[in-house]
């Protein structure tokens, strides 16, 4: 296994249907934002489209020509940019139905469009292919595609969609809704918690459904895969596992394990009830819990701040930039370089926004070594976020020194700014900097350090009352609001 999860998006369109972008963008967006796995999926064939509104009809009807004229070049870019070891990608398509809610299918190999009629059709096909279905935005109310959980085949669909552009569908109140689209909101006996008490045995995952060709978009969902290998058997039989976890944008790492058996596990019901979690986070934790059975089994206290932080030998650093007045429609490119003294960078964590500020520019980690990165990124007011932002994992101490440098271009002019600060200063303070002098110019700011024994985590908790047909989770929330949930392990007999 390896020291850190794989990072994945399974769910994303483009211009190759009714989204926007290219093909090809999409590609480079994905191994820019360092992504480890990377499925597009274009939307697929909707039988049961709603006749009282033709204009709807008629544009998805238009959509997957184009993605039915544009399949040849959908399995070929997935199959050049695999890459064993470096980045995994599949094929897939999105099969959508008002009655029985849509689906994200995804091949272990090369794969076909599929336009059946009826949820038995679809699982049909998915089995004679050895692919995998998962149900998406599952927590709409059933037959505004919502999932038809009655329907749910287990051995095609090993695991749920619980969060993405949509908002969220793992629980009925939390503080990112599915306010976005036209299906209203969460429906709280839709919500996977709800049928997870009901007895559902799935996996967690997330993906971002962006619709501007830019996956990884900061927000908007993101599945992190424990995989023996970065190819594409041992990730899809990691899928298949249900080893996976959800966060909602922050790449949070989580890990929860009983004995041998992690997340996604079914046990037998009388295997010992130590549970084992670590958390491996972007910032600092608010709340760290054990869900057993729908309810809070453990609130783990979170680490708290510390008075000696600048002593310590790991950090997470948080560099931000965008933000512009706020009712600009410019879009501003930002080249970034960000070096290191006397320390080194141990991870880089990109936070792209992406979004209607541009269908064509790219954002991208350009390189990373161990004493320094390189981006080149855009924002926009027009983005799902007016910012972006890069996480940094470091090793250093109180005099590790950060240096950012900017080249810009805002508003057609060239312009830029740079900033400095010690990890011993940024305990005290952020730094800030603008591109320009204008009061409303784009800003950047260096800073949210936090050591890491505020961001890291390891415990243990013995269930004291275990019964046949329990089920645990691990659920964290980071002070910025960002969570994760890992898929549950099961005691069954």
């Amino acid at each position: 296994m390896p020291d850190r999860p794989f990072w994945a998006d399974l769910h994303n369109h483009n211009s190759v249907g009714y989204a926007a972008g290219s093909l090809a963008r999409s590609y480079e967006i994905a191994r820019g934002s360092l992504l480890d796995v990377y499925c597009f999926t274009p939307h697929g064939p909707w039988h049961d489209m709603p006749s009282d509104d033709p204009k709807m009809v008629d544009f998805h009807r238009d959509g997957y020509r184009r993605v039915q004229d544009g399949w040849p070049d959908v399995q070929a870019a997935a199959d050049q940019h695999y890459q064993p070891g470096q980045f995994v990608t599949f094929q897939g398509f999105e099969w959508h139905s008002s009655r029985f809610g849509d689906y994200h299918v995804i091949f272990a190999e090369r794969g076909e469009l599929f336009a059946g009629s009826s949820l038995d059709e679809l699982q049909r096909f998915v089995r004679q292919h050895g692919s995998i279905m998962i149900p998406h935005h599952v927590g709409y109310r059933g037959g505004w595609r919502g999932a038809n959980w009655p329907q749910l085949a287990p051995d095609v669909s090993p695991l749920v969609d619980v969060f993405s552009e949509h908002g969220c569908s793992m629980e009925a109140e939390f503080c990112m809704p599915m306010v976005l689209h036209s299906m209203g909101g969460t429906q709280k006996s839709q919500t996977v918690v709800e049928q997870l008490k009901r007895g559902l045995v799935a996996g967690l995952l997330a993906s971002t459904d962006n619709h501007f060709g830019h996956p990884a978009s900061y927000g908007e969902g993101l599945t992190g895969i424990l995989a023996d290998q970065l190819t594409r058997e041992s990730v899809f039989d990691a899928l298949r596992r249900r080893h996976t976890f959800a966060v909602t944008g922050d790449r949070i790492a989580l890990d929860l394990r009983c004995g041998d058996a992690m997340m996604g596990d079914v046990l037998p019901s009388d295997a010992p009830r130590e549970l084992r979690y670590r958390v491996d986070a972007c910032g600092q934790i608010d709340s760290i819990r054990i869900i057993k059975n729908g309810r809070i089994a453990l609130n783990a206290p979170p680490p708290g701040p510390r008075d000696d932080i600048a002593r310590e030998d790991t950090f997470v650093v948080r560099l931000s930039f965008g933000w512009d007045a706020m009712t600009s429609e410019e879009v501003t490119d930002w080249k970034i370089t960000v070096d290191l003294a006397d320390g080194q960078i141990v991870d880089v964590l990109p936070c792209f926004a992406g979004g209607a500020g541009s269908v064509e520019k790219v954002n991208k980690v350009e390189s990373v070594a161990p004493q320094r990165i390189v981006l080149s990124a855009y924002t926009s007011r027009l983005n799902s976020k007016p910012i972006s932002e890069i996480v940094l994992r470091i090793a250093g101490d109180a005099a590790t020194r950060i240096s950012v440098d900017v080249d810009a271009c805002y508003k057609g002019e060239s312009c830029g700014c740079r900033l400095a600060a010690t990890i011993g200063g940024l305990v005290e303070r952020d730094e800030w900097a603008a591109v320009s002098k204008l009061f409303s110019a784009p800003k950047i700011r260096l800073g949210q350090l936090h050591g890491g024994s505020e961001t890291r985590i390891d415990g243990a908790w013995t269930d004291p009352d275990p019964h046949d047909g329990d089920w645990y989770l691990l659920r964290v929330q980071q002070a910025n609001g960002q969570a994760a949930w890992s898929s549950p392990i099961w005691f069954r007999a």
